[in-house]
């Protein structure tokens, strides 16, 4: 009784995360939100986006343990976990080639 009482408690807090993660790309920026925080990350910035399958320790925007870890400024990263990785990825380049 007690662990089905943790599972229930545990699906409780972590279904508004799931729910409220949010990635809006633009022109210039890559917007993370989750709950109540919000990163904004210019385009410009980023310098390598990769796929990644295993446990990840910095700031994620995700649940999840397979997504992108997108590196930008000099020493800054992400985990996120966009619904189409691969389309993600292609604007991202896209954007830096025009810029």
């Amino acid at each position: 009784m007690v662990l089905w009482t943790v599972f229930i408690m545990v699906n409780f807090l972590l279904f508004p995360i799931q729910k409220l993660t949010r990635f809006e790309l633009t022109d210039e920026m890559l917007i993370c939100r989750t709950l109540f925080y919000k990163k904004e990350i210019p385009l410009k910035t980023i310098r390598n986006v990769e796929k990644n399958n295993g446990f990840y320790a910095g700031l994620k925007f995700s649940t999840s343990f397979s997504g992108l870890v997108v590196s930008y400024n000099k020493f800054d990263e992400v985990f996120i976990t966009p619904e189409n990785e691969q389309q993600f990825i292609e604007f991202i380049h896209t954007r830096k080639k025009d810029s």
